[in-house]
């Protein structure tokens, strides 16, 4: 999505590219609740495949945090952009190897947090699965909200201790990749 905006940005097709960026941060108005009721409502003739369940899941997890990620990655991906274009252009090099090349060095402790921070995001987030979710199909969350709900506290408490050091240990790892660079 950010490679698309920021060639159109650089072709001088703003009013696209303004778009399409627009339609990518539609999450932040239009709340994943009213999302997966409206999924739920058009394919819940379909819903009995626990594979389409979590297509469902993965696809609206992925809708949440795009807002996220694209402010962390835009800034840095598009002035990248704009001060290698002329060269890569006079050495051949486009699409992928460009990416590689010029991009990958730059933005990695970019990709890196964005990829901690939407993990971290989908990880705690349990509307989706309160909506598509069946008895085969459990998360952290929904298994800690079920635990509350039922009064069993002791078991929460060790639900959310694994949680927090799931997100944690995420974020550790992710300090570490990010410093052996």
């Amino acid at each position: 999505m950010l490679n698309i905006t920021r060639h159109l940005f650089y072709k001088k097709q703003y009013f696209l590219s303004k778009t399409i960026k627009n339609i990518a941060l539609l999450t932040l108005a239009v709340p994943i609740l009213l999302l997966s009721i409206s999924l739920f409502f058009v394919l819940q003739n379909y819903l009995t495949n626990l594979y389409i369940l979590f297509g469902i899941v993965i696809f609206l997890n992925a809708m949440l945090v795009m807002p996220f990620c694209i402010s962390i990655l835009e800034h840095s991906y598009t002035e990248n952009f704009l001060k290698y274009t002329r060269l890569a252009e006079n050495l051949h090099i486009a699409n992928f190897k460009f990416f590689l090349l010029i991009d990958y060095p730059v933005i990695k402790s970019f990709l890196i947090n964005a990829f901690l921070w939407s993990f971290s995001l989908a990880l705690g987030d349990f509307t989706t699965v309160s909506i598509f979710g069946n008895w085969h199909f459990i998360t952290l969350p929904w298994l800690l909200y079920q635990q509350i709900a039922h009064f069993q506290i002791q078991a929460a408490n060790t639900t959310s201790i694994v949680l927090t050091f799931i997100i944690l240990g995420v974020f550790l790892l992710g300090g570490v990749c990010d410093r052996t660079r």
